[in-house]
């Protein structure tokens, strides 16, 4: 979450946690204990690119739920 950088940045200094970056490897890197989290940048972009894009999509197709519930049109226009 790029537009959240510094208050994540924040918590982790509070929280006393070392953040490791790991090496690009096949797959995905994300692990945790009670001391470290560690994690590759491509987890964390895979992760927030997925979130973005439920977010808008939670933005989106609300009010055309709301509109076809209103005016009585079946949903099925929606796929």
């Amino acid at each position: 979450m790029p537009e959240r950088a510094d208050e994540i940045a924040a918590l982790w200094r509070h929280y006393g946690h070392a953040v490791e970056v790991a090496p690009r490897a096949k797959g995905m890197t994300m692990n945790a204990d009670a001391e470290r989290i560690q994690f590759d940048t491509k987890t964390i972009d895979f992760f927030w690119s997925h979130g973005f894009g439920a977010w808008r999509a939670i933005e989106v197709y609300p009010p055309a739920l709301v509109f076809a519930t209103v005016t009585g049109m079946p949903l099925d226009w929606l796929r």
